[in-house]
């Protein structure tokens, strides 16, 4: 027997919707209509929805419908930036399961469904608690600054980096964020960095230091990078320091990289390094720089006294800037120079722009072999 309290309302509305979008659709209610269907299309998600809750009492099929509908409609409206979205987006399979679940129960058991509703409630607060839409109780939990392992400096027996020094292990767990940003301040000796696909740690190494130099880190966070700040500091100089930095960051962020030296040697390569930017300074000593494979961001080098060579990887060029009284460049066969730019003859493959100010010494661009 038919339900005489069958009401009309909901179909002639999804009706008069459809004649409408399929006006819009002919182009005969304006020139926007293409526009206005790409957005307003997941309105049947929603017609659905609510003829299964007013039509069939499925409380759960219709919720899933429904908010599937609203989430996709708000990803057409807002281009993907709504929390909304980000909350779909990570877990509509569960909503596939829900409408599973929904499916075998057939609507036959309210409070199964209400149940259902409930568990999906605490989910969707505890998601919106931890991005910080909405509040929740503050629960203590395990925290982690980021680094692996916290190693105190230890002097080196036998076999160690040296008698003198004393040494630091450096192991950072790989973030969340996309971005890397290096901050060095590296007093005295020799450093080392290149960048390597390693699995599950950001940077990683060890820093050997001076017996007369102490050491400090920092790590700082935000919701798009993490900064990491080492630095080591002496009360005297010591031009003849054996302390040695020998350090490898992830080739899986984007770093920046931020480095000053006060004496000694730097050895930076840079290929395979996905570059946000680059600012390395030495004020007595030598650098040399292994270019990446690719970058639009300017290396920028800066010494008062010393020695830089720029080492070209087959299939790049360099486009090299260069400011000093008393500098002398040498640069391959197949360079030339104007004024104080030096570029390749022919402009084949990615072109690495490099900025140096030298004061005292000698600039060397150096075709190397892969």
């Amino acid at each position: 027997m038919e339900n005489s309290n069958k009401t009309y309302f909901m179909p002639i509305i999804v009706i008069l919707a459809g004649a409408f979008f399929q006006l819009q659709a002919m182009g005969l209610l304006g020139t926007s209509s293409g526009a206005l269907m790409e957005i307003a299309w997941p309105a049947i998600f929603i017609a659905a929805g609510l003829d299964l809750f007013f039509g069939a009492k499925r409380i759960l099929g219709a919720a899933v419908l429904v908010f599937s509908g609203l989430a996709v409609l708000i990803f057409n409206i807002t281009a993907g930036s709504s929390e909304t979205w980000n909350v779909f987006i990570n877990f509509w399979p569960l909503l596939l399961i829900l409408f599973g679940i929904d499916m075998l129960l057939c609507g036959r058991s309210l409070a199964g469904s209400l149940l259902v509703i409930i568990i999906i409630a605490i989910l969707v607060y505890a998601i919106l608690g931890a991005k910080g839409i909405v509040p929740i109780p503050d629960v203590p939990l395990p925290t982690s600054s980021g680094m692996a392992k916290s190693y105190p400096l230890t002097t080196p027996g036998p076999g160690g980096v040296s008698s003198g020094s004393r040494s630091r292990q450096i192991d950072y767990l790989l973030p969340q964020q996309a971005n890397i940003t290096l901050r060095f301040g590296v007093n005295s000796g020799k450093l080392q960095l290149k960048s390597e696909n390693l699995d599950n740690r950001s940077l990683t190494g060890s820093i050997a230091l001076a017996s007369n130099e102490t050491f400090s880190e920092e790590m700082l966070q935000d919701e798009y990078s993490v900064t990491y700040a080492l630095s080591s500091t002496a009360a005297n100089e010591n031009k003849d320091s054996d302390a040695f930095w020998n350090l490898k960051v992830s080739q899986r962020k984007n770093v920046a990289l931020s480095l000053k030296m006060n004496n000694g040697y730097q050895i930076i390569d840079f290929r395979g390094m996905s570059l946000a930017s680059a600012d390395i300074m030495n004020n007595t000593g030598n650098i040399d720089i292994m270019l990446p494979y690719s970058s639009q961001i300017p290396i920028n080098l800066q010494s008062a006294n010393g020695t830089i060579r720029i080492f070209i990887p087959e299939g790049t060029a360099v486009y090299c800037t260069y400011s000093g009284e008393n500098t002398t460049v040498t640069y391959p066969e197949n360079y030339m120079q104007s004024g104080n730019e030096i570029y390749p003859m022919e402009m084949t493959g990615p072109v690495i722009p490099v900025n140096i100010r030298l004061s005292n010494g000698t600039i060397k661009l150096v075709t190397a072999r892969n």
